[in-house]
């Protein structure tokens, strides 16, 4: 039991404080209307979904969403990345870095990895991993959509990134029909998704 609370405290802190482009950066809170990120009530249910934006300038916009850690359901976070002007933004690949950093950790050796598999997603094809925390089965999932954008000199990067994890405190390890039906779930609106 206290294992669980010191579970739960942490990941409050850590979806309070990260999962963005500059984990200094200040999230603002965002209304559903303004949301690009299209998730089905299916996919994590609908309570207490937490929304939040970071315009950092013209040609890049950052979207949150995440859930608060509760033992009896399923808990998420998802971070949307999206160049809105063209301009190529350099996004980390390494979903362990992903994962560590929205936990708030300090490294990865706090998480047990699993497999890695790619599934087809309507964004096109999407890398997950598997992981676990204690008793809890997780799965970390980014798809790169939209194109590249050159970088010139500094290499080409994707227009867009989708990142997400969720856990279920029901399953030690999600199942892979659970992957299959929740990730291609996740989309984004029309004017994104061009």
């Amino acid at each position: 039991m206290i294992r669980m609370r010191w579970l739960m405290a942490s990941l409050m802190i850590a979806a309070t404080l990260a999962g963005g482009p500059s984990w200094a950066q200040t999230w603002r809170p965002m209304p559903p209307e303004e949301a690009h990120l299209v998730v089905p009530v299916s996919a994590f249910g609908s309570g207490n979904i937490r929304r939040y934006v970071i315009d950092l300038n013209t040609t890049v916009r950052y979207e949150r969403w995440v859930t608060p850690i509760d033992p009896s359901r399923r808990f998420f976070q998802l971070v949307l990345r999206e160049s809105t002007a063209g301009v190529p933004v350099r996004e980390e690949a390494d979903l362990r870095e992903f994962v560590v950093k929205s936990w708030g950790a300090e490294d990865a050796t706090r998480f047990a990895w699993g497999e890695q598999g790619t599934i087809a997603t309507p964004l096109g094809p999407s890398e997950y991993e598997h992981f676990s925390v204690g008793d809890i089965g997780c799965v970390a999932f980014q798809t790169f959509f939209g194109g590249m954008s050159s970088g010139g000199g500094s290499g080409n990067y994707p227009a867009n990134a989708l990142k997400g994890l969720y856990c279920d405190p029901v399953f030690r390890r999600i199942p892979d029909t659970d992957i299959q039906n929740t990730i291609p779930s996740i989309g984004v609106t029309a004017e994104v998704a061009r």
